[in-house]
């Protein structure tokens, strides 16, 4: 297993400030042969402690330097790292993207992951169905770690078919929104039903933005994950860009409406756009 290493790290201002410790660690974490290509994997402090022959004060030391310089991240709860630049350095193109997306399938509901998407946009595509609503409900933890990245990576550019005599189109990259999912609603039933719900509302030419969706998560656990659910799947199935209650289940919640498809009837419609 090879990976690249750029050889002006050793230059690099910020690395250059690292204490030899903190240097060590930083590129332990990029050569380790737990590491992934992504720059994100399961990586336990008792195993790099190990590794590195230090402590785990020391390695709690050497950390805290280098996620304040904005070089890696960690999620301590689940034993998640994250070499924040070490994906771009490592190729570029729809295989390194795929890989990505097949490694997040194997880590837990850290916040990191929802961080990594939305600094390496091309990936979100090729993730599964599971991965998706798995990060929406990541966001109901504390984040994991109190340092902010401070680098953010350019989009990668995509392979993309020209035709002869014509300039390349450029491919308007876009990340779907990822909500912070109430605890009362943070239940598998109903991430795979708001999962659906964006879906839907994708394939009506009408996606969900990020004021309208939490607007919707507040009304749907003011009449719980049950009812929130059955409104959900009652919607989608008749096509609608609102999210209605099947009648009769609003229990005094009722106002006057006008649906989609229907007349006038009592149903308990949450916000939409």
């Amino acid at each position: 297993m090879f990976r690249t290493i750029d050889t002006s790290l050793w230059t690099d201002p910020v690395i250059r400030k690292l204490t030899p410790g903190a240097k060590l660690l930083f590129v332990y974490l990029i050569t380790n042969p737990h590491a992934h290509l992504c720059g994100m994997y399961i990586l336990p402090d008792v195993t790099a402690a190990h590794d590195l022959g230090i402590s785990a004060e020391e390695l709690d030391r050497v950390w805290d330097r280098v996620s304040s310089a904005g070089l890696a991240r960690r999620d301590t709860e689940i034993d998640v790292v994250w070499v924040v630049n070490m994906f771009k350095y490592q190729g570029s193109g729809p295989k390194n993207d795929i890989a990505a997306a097949k490694q997040l399938e194997n880590l837990h509901k850290s916040l990191l992951i929802k961080d990594f998407l939305e600094t390496y946009p091309s990936v979100f595509r090729h993730v599964s169905d599971r991965v998706s609503y798995r990060v929406s409900s990541a966001g109901s933890r504390r984040s994991p770690d109190k340092d902010k990245d401070k680098d953010k990576d350019k989009d990668k550019d995509q392979d993309q078919k020209q035709e002869p005599g014509k300039p390349a189109k450029v491919q308007k990259k876009k990340i779907e929104t990822i909500f912070e999912i109430p605890e009362s609603l943070n239940i598998e039933p109903f991430l795979e039903s708001w999962f659906r719900w964006q879906k839907h509302r994708r394939e009506i030419g009408h996606g969900l933005r990020q004021t309208s969706g939490e607007s919707q998560l507040k009304s749907l656990a003011a009449i719980g994950a049950d009812r929130a659910i059955a409104a959900i799947e009652h919607s989608i199935k008749n096509g609608w860009q609102g999210i209605f209650e099947p009648e009769g289940q609003s229990n005094g919640h009722n106002r006057q409406t006008k649906s989609p498809h229907r007349g006038t009837q009592e149903q308990f419609e949450l916000p939409v756009e």
